[in-house]
């Protein structure tokens, strides 16, 4: 029934990552119950909030098992696949912005580092502490 089908759910290295999974089937030997599905990751929406993806993907689709590897996470089928590359548009966007900011952070703080050294203050406190700070 959900075998072969594109799933939701969460992953990375602190499951909170939005997943997009491919169903490859049921785990033997668990219990039926639970419907512990074995899956393969499609794609990651890394930079999107799960709610937002899940809401874009599914709508108001109740989980129907859970995957196992990684942590337990439930699965949700997803019922717009149109929505997929939209959601993978927008991931890349923010975290192309995410490493535009990072960057241009970095580079402010190279520069006040070296306004600070040219000052003669200590880069570390921003004082003329004389080295009080361990500044090396």
């Amino acid at each position: 029934m959900t075998t072969g089908r594109l799933a939701y759910g969460h992953g990375g290295p602190n499951g909170l990552t939005p997943c997009i999974y491919r169903d490859n089937g049921r785990y033997e030997g668990t219990i039926e119950d639970y419907n512990v599905r074995k899956v393969s990751v499609v794609a990651t929406l890394d930079c999107l909030d799960g709610e937002t993806a899940r809401t874009a993907l599914c709508g108001d689709a109740e989980h129907y098992g859970c995957r196992w590897g990684g942590g337990m996470d439930v699965l949700h089928i997803i019922t717009n696949e149109d929505a997929i590359a939209t959601l993978q548009a927008k991931s890349a966007k923010a975290k192309a912005e995410a490493e535009r900011k990072e960057a241009e952070a970095e580079k402010q703080a190279i520069q006040q580092y070296k306004r600070l050294r040219q000052s003669g203050l200590c880069p570390k406190c921003g004082t003329w502490c004389y080295g009080d700070c361990e500044e090396a």
